[in-house]
This record gives C-alpha cells, sequence and structure tokens, in this order.
C-alpha cells in the first residue's frame, strides 16, 4: 500500500505542475534575441535558436522545420514555454480543371 501511494504521488506532481502553473515568463517582461531577423522568409529547411532574457534567467529555444516535419522546444516568443513534433500529411492533390 505504501510503495503504490508513494509512486502515484511521484507520478502525480508533475502532472499537477504542468497543467495548474505557467511555466515561463509570460507574464513578465523580457528580452529575446535570434539568429533570425523578425519575420524572416520561411525557406524550404531552416533551424530557429533565440534566447529569452529576465533578469539573470536565459532561457533557450531551438526550432527545426522542413517540410512536413516540424519541432520546437524551449521558451516560444511570448515567454511560455513549449514543445511540439509534428509530421504533418501532404497536401492533397487539387483537381485540375480541364475542358
Amino acid at each position: 500500500m505504501l510503495i503504490t501511494g508513494i509512486f502515484s504521488g511521484i507520478c502525480e506532481i508533475p502532472s499537477t505542475i504542468s497543467t495548474h502553473y505557467v511555466v515561463g515568463i509570460a507574464d513578465k517582461k523580457f528580452k529575446r534575441t535570434s539568429l533570425e531577423p523578425e519575420n524572416p522568409p520561411a525557406p524550404p529547411k531552416h533551424w530557429d535558436v533565440a534566447l529569452a532574457r529576465r533578469k539573470l534567467a536565459v532561457l533557450p529555444f531551438i526550432g527545426y522545420h522542413r517540410g512536413r516535419f516540424n519541432f520546437y522546444l524551449g521558451w516560444r516568443e511570448r515567454g511560455n514555454f513549449g514543445f511540439k513534433l509534428n509530421l504533418s500529411k501532404p497536401p492533397k492533390p487539387t483537381p485540375s480543371s480541364h475542358p
């Protein structure tokens, strides 16, 4: 009984923290520096690396985009933490109208 209670408590704590608390600096003033300009044209494949700074905290962001593959991990543009790993479906071909 005791072992089961300890194990369920250990598993419950991370899920509670990630669902009930903000992990980030979205509600604070911070400075974000990036290797890319503000609104770069999206090349077919590219890396995005940035740092968000708030006082002594330095919070990283890394992203990679290539074709249908999208990935990012870290503190995003607005200061909130995020993670995404996505492989999207190829676009459906549109029927061309031939008279």
